[in-house]
């Protein structure tokens, strides 16, 4: 008997219905707060955790592929290499 485990890498991060690219926007319009966004983007966050565990039952989780804008820009500050200008 072999074990397989399975993860789900990149989960799309915007919504099914694009709604964190939406709130992003209404936050940049300055029509919502950050804490409206940041309600949003948990909300995005807390329905693909919830249908990744139940799609695959468990089993492992990335981390560092959930950021509110630009991927690149996100890893380049967590590890202190954004050039000045």
């Amino acid at each position: 008997f072999q074990y397989f485990s399975r993860a789900t890498l990149g989960f799309p991060r915007m919504g099914p219905k694009r709604e964190l690219k939406f709130a992003l926007e209404k936050n940049w319009k300055g029509t919502i707060d950050a804490d409206a966004l940041l309600k949003v983007a948990n909300s995005v966050e807390e329905q693909a955790w919830s249908l990744c565990n139940s799609s695959i039952g468990g089993g492992r989780v990335t981390c560092g592929d959930y950021y509110l804008y630009d991927g690149v820009l996100t890893w380049c500050n967590y590890m202190g290499v954004v050039p000045k200008r």
